[in-house]
């Protein structure tokens, strides 16, 4: 049910098609007209003026009690103002405002803060800020409440589907103001929402559908939520698409954290959890409600897609079909892997792209951690061979000097850091019992270090839970598979990164590093350490080495400040 109570002031032409429409949604609003007989037609269900459509809702949201009509008016919480404003046909024909300052008196003594207060009769420049001068003569602080335009451009006999469709203007220091009036908050203390944040958003909101393309760690998680709380106002449900269960529960505490209810108001879908929509935002793993019929997903008005670069798999674009009455689609990523093709896909699916904030300028801007690449190149000696890319891996990953090589490194690392690798069975386990080894048989620290090891069937509960432990610690170390914690963990006290397994995917190397660019209270910059492995067999470079220059030319252009260094393995 939607709580906001709307009072809109003047039921003509305008005023009566906007409440009708407005109760129809289930919002409950009181019309104010100043012409009793119009009060007294409108309260039993019937209509003064002739528009198609007009007469069946009104005398249904009136039977249902949606929608009441009043000569006076009553408390509410959103005001708009529906009044004419005629023309002087005298020497210097203009519109005459009298009856909008008129109306602002009249609602003056009823509005609190919180409220808003929509100019949607057709006026000229400089009435708002004319209302708004009104009001605070009449004793509003203006300051404490919300003050925008929204001028009516319909045509009689077509109201109700241009007042749905057609595109309005969208004021960014409203949006601005929005987001500021939700008070979010991290860790029990007021969050700082960011220009770019506020860009993003507005963008949205004023188009409908749109891909945001703003870094990792740079906040979109507030966007989403802001997204949310707007759409959640206006009375639609909200579906949010993420790749796994550890982002569901993360954006589900996030929220709890930012100051709303996530119990009220949110559910979570995945394994164990019910299918059911039961309240008004649901969070859910793709891969728990892809196959649900078409029918499921008719309850939503607006979908969102976290870590939106996923989206071109066959059973994401197979939920997006399914959305086909979703008018709100918002897509959000850190990275797009580079190629036409993946953007054209996307953009399909949510909307074209827009890019709010880069990287570096948040680096600059002190938003981020300050960021370091060490590539380390590893020169094998005595390969007597030239080795498939297979091979390479399964070469790499056994390697026992290589082995011992990076989880030396690790050790002598400080501060919480994270290695990330690609195979768990050919590298991880041999990597993660390699640092057991040499933990157990040196004496690089005074005390033992928290050890972890993520791979793929590591259950949502645990990885939380090292998740939570990391982020208390300023000396731990987590071995953790690219697919598990390369994408969408939110841990602000990583100091290092070691990218311990070959790619040359752009989205994979971005994210990575991502991991590591949150700041925290004990932080302020990050070390990523990128090894990687000359294996050349007579002059022919391998596959593996191939993929490390791929990973240069990433770093080239996101303008990363980086150092490339050798080390003979034999």
């Amino acid at each position: 049910m939607n709580s906001k109570i709307i009072n809109v002031i003047g039921l003509g032409y305008i005023g009566l098609p906007t409440a009708a429409l407005l109760s129809n949604k289930n919002f409950q609003v009181n019309g104010i007209d100043i012409d009793g007989k119009i009060v007294q037609k409108i309260n039993k269900g019937k209509v003064h003026i002739n528009e198609p459509g007009l007469l069946s809702i009104v005398n249904k949201v009136v039977f249902k009690g949606k929608l009441k009509a009043f000569t006076n008016v009553v408390p509410g919480d959103v005001f708009i103002i529906c009044v004419p404003t005629p023309i002087y046909l005298d020497k210097n024909p203009k519109p005459n405002i009298d009856h909008v300052l008129n109306a602002a008196r009249t609602i003056a003594s009823h509005l609190k803060p919180g409220d808003y207060v929509i100019l949607e009769s057709t006026s000229p420049v400089g009435t708002t800020e004319k209302l708004s001068n009104v009001l605070k003569k009449e004793g509003v602080d203006i300051k404490k409440i919300f003050i925008a335009y929204c001028p009516e451009r319909v045509l009689p006999g077509n109201i109700f589907r241009e007042l749905v469709e057609n595109d309005r203007i969208v004021v960014r220091q409203v949006v601005r103001d929005f987001i500021r009036s939700l008070k979010p908050r991290t860790a029990g203390k007021s969050l700082k929402v960011r220009d770019y944040q506020i860009d993003a958003v507005h963008h949205c909101i004023a188009r409908d559908r749109a891909l945001i393309v703003s870094p990792t760690a740079s906040g979109k998680s507030l966007v989403i939520y802001s997204l949310v709380r707007y759409y959640h106002m206006m009375g639609l449900k909200t579906l949010i698409l993420v790749p796994t269960t550890s982002l569901v529960e993360q954006m589900y505490s996030d929220f709890e954290d930012y100051g709303w209810s996530s119990g009220t108001y949110c559910q979570r879908v995945y394994q164990g959890h019910s299918s059911k929509v039961e309240k008004d935002v649901v969070i859910s793993t793709w891969q728990s409600i892809y196959k649900l019929p078409k029918k499921y997903f008719e309850q939503f008005g607006c979908v969102i897609g976290d870590e939106a670069h996923m989206f071109k798999a066959k059973s994401l674009t197979g939920i997006m079909t399914k959305l086909h009455l979703c008018k709100y689609r918002f897509g959000l990523t850190g990275t797009l892997d580079g190629t036409q093709t993946h953007q054209l896909v996307l953009e399909g699916l949510f909307g074209p792209v827009e890019k709010v904030v880069t990287t570096k300028e948040l680096i600059e801007k002190k938003s981020l951690a300050n960021l370091k690449v060490k590539c380390i190149i590893l020169k094998h000696e005595n390969i007597r061979e030239r080795m498939t890319y297979s091979d390479e891996l399964q070469f790499l990953g056994e390697h026992e000097r290589r082995n011992e090589f990076i989880a030396g490194l690790l050790m002598h690392l400080k501060g919480n850091t994270l290695c990330l690798y690609q195979l768990v069975e050919k590298h991880g386990k041999p990597l993660y019992e390699q640092v057991q080894k040499t933990q157990n048989e040196s004496f690089f620290d005074d005390r033992m270090r928290k050890l972890f090891f993520i791979y793929g069937n590591t259950s949502t509960t645990e990885r939380e839970e090292i998740r939570s432990i990391v982020e208390k610690e300023n000396n731990s170390i987590t071995i953790a598979s690219y697919g598990t914690f390369s994408t969408g963990i939110n841990i602000r006290n990583i100091h290092n990164i070691v990218l311990a397994s070959p790619s040359k995917s752009r989205i994979r190397v971005l994210q990575s590093i991502g991991r590591g660019l949150r700041q925290g209270e004990s932080k302020d910059s990050v070390l990523i350490f990128d090894i990687a492995d000359d294996m050349t067999f007579r002059d022919q470079p391998n596959f593996t080495l191939n993929h490390f220059q791929e990973r240069i030319n990433i770093y080239n252009a996101e303008q990363f400040n980086y150092e490339i260094s050798k080390v003979k393995l034999r």
